[in-house]
């Protein structure tokens, strides 16, 4: 009976070793799920943090083309009212508001209707 004792006591000894293998296994396992969950988390972080960004910058650009409409406006407006000599007495003073509308402004008295 010492022969079949000496091989239960290391087929115990296997599945003791192999228990302890597996519980390792296990916690290096769930060591690095963590680790992933954590680089996802970052990752959702950086990338909500992104899309912040862009729509900011979205809106600082639709901010920006209806500047640049409202002084094409503006200009286009103008154009009939350049002149290239100064002091034209011709030339007449206009108030151009924010949305392009032309005013003709009140003589001020002064040569040319410069205001």
């Amino acid at each position: 009976m010492g022969a079949d004792a000496s091989a239960a006591k290391e087929l115990q000894e296997v599945y003791q070793q192999l228990i302890t293998d597996i519980k390792t296994d296990r916690d290096e396992q769930k060591a690095y799920i963590q680790e992933l969950k954590d680089d996802r988390k970052h990752l959702l972080q950086d990338r909500d943090e992104l899309r912040k960004r862009q729509d900011s910058l979205e809106d600082t650009m639709r901010s920006l083309q209806g500047d640049v409409a409202r002084n094409g406006r503006m200009v286009e407006c103008m154009r009939p009212f350049l002149c290239g000599r100064q002091g034209c007495p011709d030339r007449m003073s206009v108030t151009i508001s924010a949305d392009g509308a032309v005013s003709p402004r009140p003589k001020s008295g002064k040569k040319g209707g410069e205001a």
